[in-house]
């Protein structure tokens, strides 16, 4: 039983991982603006104290959750029934 919670662990924390990299690392500061086909904010690359204004579309903001989503329900399926997460 103990192999069966270390594969368990291993794969929601790849799921997480996985989350982490649909943000592209990017973590918000302040200052989100609104532009006609998008939004535009102040955020904070992963291991930089330096700010950087990024702007999305609104097609690839819904892009980044639909990933984020279908990677979590994957994390789901496979910790209750004991399969991997495919991609």
């Amino acid at each position: 039983m103990g192999w069966f919670c270390n594969l368990r662990f291993a794969v929601v924390w790849t799921g997480l991982l996985a989350l982490a990299a649909c943000t592209g690392g990017l973590s918000p500061v302040s200052n989100t603006t609104q532009i006609p086909n998008g939004v535009c904010s102040t955020e904070r690359p992963m291991g930089s104290h330096r700010p950087q204004r990024i702007c999305r579309s609104n097609a690839q903001i819904e892009a980044e959750r639909k990933q984020a989503q279908d990677t979590i329900e994957a994390v789901g399926r496979s910790t209750s029934d004991g399969s991997s997460v495919r991609q």
